[in-house]
């Protein structure tokens, strides 16, 4: 197995509240209290080498020791080379090997699977996951409400193999039928600046309140564990309201439901691998 040795995190400067969006409008309907918002000179990769650094500082281990960095950058610096290839250089880890993956909202778990496969196979020693996401300052048309759940940030996790527990299972599904629900086209292809649309499709809701689950029955079958197995829940943040769904139907009581939704909003790719960092160092998760 693998396992999580330190994490992360950087949030921006600027902290948005309700209070800030005199218009109505503008006001969040999610239960949301404030987020932050990148500045321009937060770059995408400037919050992930601070999450980075950070990750690296609390683990006691050195840049020089990681042999491999897979990150993920919404709305990047850099979409050739990667800004990935950036934080080489940015933590010390120089001779690691730099991946980009992308699975949007999903790809902290898919980094984490991807490198417990490579640890175990002695691919690689020590792995340095990073996720960084600019959406609001860059991706959002601010004439709209659509970014009034959103927030940027970056976090990152080191990853070891583990004689001693680690990683249980994994289980990833894409569906193709959900493609749809949010999308920032490039602009190579429609030749113009793109904003992200968000759907008002009807299916939206259905899918993220009982569809996404499947994968949570999956899990359990694979593993042989249950709810009751369950010492705390680190959800994808997309909604409080969701998220007490969620546990309802997973059977999870709410008690163990961890997020960090009224201080952060929604950061996509950043939220789960956050709220293990807000926990780690609470001292609530072990």
């Amino acid at each position: 197995m693998s396992r999580i040795v330190s994490t992360g995190s950087y949030l921006p400067r600027t902290v948005v509240d309700d209070d800030a969006f005199a218009d109505e409008r503008f006001r969040l309907r999610s239960g949301s209290a404030r987020r932050h918002h990148a500045a321009a000179d937060e770059t995408a990769i400037m919050m992930a080498t601070a999450a980075a650094t950070q990750a690296l500082d609390h683990g006691g281990i050195s840049g020089a020791d990681v042999d491999l960095i897979i990150g993920y950058s919404g709305m990047p610096d850099f979409l050739y080379p990667k800004d990935t290839n950036v934080l080489i250089r940015a933590v010390g880890a120089h001779g690691a090997a730099a991946w980009t993956l992308d699975t949007a909202c999903a790809s902290a778990i898919s980094a984490l699977s991807a490198a417990d496969a490579l640890l175990q196979a002695g691919r690689f020693k020590t792995a340095l996951i990073v996720q960084t996401m600019n959406w609001v300052n860059r991706g959002i048309d601010q004439a709209t409400t659509d970014f009034s759940s959103l927030g940027d940030g970056a976090s990152a996790m080191v990853v070891q193999a583990s004689d001693h527990g680690g990683l249980v299972g994994v289980v990833e599904r894409t569906d193709p039928d959900a493609f749809d629900f949010v999308q920032l086209p490039s602009p190579f292809a429609t030749g113009e600046v793109e904003h992200i649309e968000f759907s008002h499709d009807p299916r939206y809701r259905g899918y993220f309140g009982s569809t996404v689950l499947g994968v949570v029955a999956e899990l359990f079958e694979q593993t042989n564990l249950g709810p009751d197995d369950v010492d705390w829940f680190v959800p994808h943040q997309v909604g409080p309201t969701l998220l007490q769904v969620w546990c309802d139907q997973l059977g999870i009581g709410r008690e163990k439901l961890l997020h960090t939704f009224a201080e952060t909003a929604n950061m996509s790719a950043v939220n789960v691998p956050h709220i293990l960092d807000v926990n780690l160092r609470a001292g609530r998760i072990k």
